[in-house]
């Protein structure tokens, strides 16, 4: 027995003992010398190279990514790669830009923590984990926690091609972004802000519990020929308990400078993804909209998000050009607002269409207030179930300009006092 112990203790020793090692692989062979931090491995890449990292704490902060290399972990029990910040500045920036797509920074199963960029005057930085001005992917099991920032973009920041490849089905690998805090007092994109730039989403990713001043979970300002996709594919893209101190709880889509893009080619939600949760002290619980956006369902489900200005599941505004969003197949329950709008709030020169979808359970608490729907504009909805059973508001639907009411089922709760629409 005691030299079974004995051993035991000695291969943990050895375990212990392993150096931290950053490796850099070239045409798939192992180059020597092998360096102890990640900042001198990035000094001596090339373009095409392989970083691999020991599962070890790299204690590393402003790292610097030049060229397009793939910077690879490990995420297994307790063998798991981080780099972390320390709160002493941003953790990675990557500046590596071409216009050829397959030309892509790429980190894959790691952590990424502890990053703080805390800006100049009042804010101007971007970026407290990840700060990107180039292109770059996040793929396999990547998580990007507890970061800060200084303005926007708390966990990731990205004015270049941004995507994020999780695994499809049940038990492949994850991207989980979460626990981020932007500090700055109008912070956009508590998890991922970006800015005038190309976003795509796919496969297995959690967007949770992060806080921004508006578009906590997710936020973008986009030009007018970029794209937002999230796509779950096979996967699930969920969207949950983000806290906006203004507009958009989960997500903030801001139109493009010129005023938004063709209806569905540039902003796309489809596939398995749950808006759950989120809460905004503006408007829109779950979803801000000033651009111009298509949500495919089914799979899509709006739930149990609340806005205290009203839009508890969404709120839809442009103050001087036309916002349009189109809603299919989607499911958008159990969301509530202290004002107008349980479920949508529809502000001037925004457009709102809903298809084949079920408006149920959401609850609206201002005086006068509409359940289902508060529409200051242009609002059509066809083939969809309206049913709010447990209202405490006067109406399901407040309509107050061009309205459409088309082959839909509407039915009013417990407290039909004043009618189902006012007009």
């Amino acid at each position: 027995m005691k030299k079974i112990l004995n051993l035991l203790v000695a291969v943990l020793l050895c375990s212990m003992l392993k150096a931290q090692t950053a490796t850099i692989y070239r045409s798939g062979l192992p180059l020597s010398p092998t360096y102890s931090t990640l900042k001198t491995a990035l000094q001596n890449v090339i373009k095409g190279d392989e970083i691999r990292l020991s599962a070890h704490t790299f204690n590393e902060f402003n790292d610097s990514i030049k060229t397009f290399i793939r910077i690879k972990g490990t995420i297994s029990g307790i063998d798991t790669t981080t780099i972390d910040g320390k709160g002493l500045g941003a953790v990675l920036y990557v500046t590596a830009a071409s216009s050829i797509s397959t030309d892509t920074v790429i980190l894959q199963d790691m952590i990424i923590t502890g990053g703080n960029n805390p800006g100049v005057s009042g804010g101007t930085h971007t970026g407290g984990g990840i700060a990107s001005s180039g292109q770059v992917a996040l793929k396999g099991n990547m998580i990007v926690r507890n970061n800060r920032c200084g303005a926007s973009g708390a966990g990731i920041s990205s004015n270049g091609t941004l995507i994020l490849i999780g695994g499809e089905g049940t038990g492949s690998s994850i991207i989980k972004i979460y626990n981020n805090i932007n500090d700055y007092a109008i912070g956009r994109g508590g998890g991922i802000y970006t800015f005038q730039a190309d976003f795509f989403m796919q496969g297995n990713v959690q967007i949770t519990n992060n806080t921004a001043y508006t578009g906590a979970g997710f936020y973008s300002f986009r030009a007018a020929f970029n794209k937002i996709i999230f796509d779950s594919k096979a996967g699930t893209i969920e969207i949950k308990n983000n806290k906006a101190e203004e507009n958009g709880g989960g997500i903030f889509i801001a139109s493009p400078p010129m005023g938004p893009g063709t209806i569905g080619t540039g902003v796309q939600f489809k596939g398995n993804i749950i808006i759950d949760g989120n809460t905004a002290k503006g408007k829109g619980g779950a979803i801000g909209n000033s651009d111009s956006m298509r949500l495919i369902g089914p799979g899509i489900q709006i739930t149990n998000n609340q806005a205290d200005g009203g839009g508890g599941a969404f709120y839809g505004h442009l103050k001087s050009v036309g916002g349009y969003t189109i809603l299919d197949n989607v499911l958008v329950s159990g969301n509530s607002t202290a004002l107008k709008g349980g479920g949508f709030y529809v502000d001037y020169n925004h457009n709102l269409q809903v298809n084949n979808s079920q408006i149920i359970n959401n609850q609206a608490n201002g005086a006068g207030a509409a359940s289902a729907l508060h529409n200051d504009n242009k609002t059509s909805i066809n083939n969809t179930r309206i049913y709010n059973p447990t209202t405490t508001a006067a109406r399901q639907l407040e309509v107050q300009n061009n309205f459409v009411l088309n082959s839909s089922q509407c039915w009013w709760g417990e407290s039909d006092t004043t009618g189902l629409i006012k007009h």
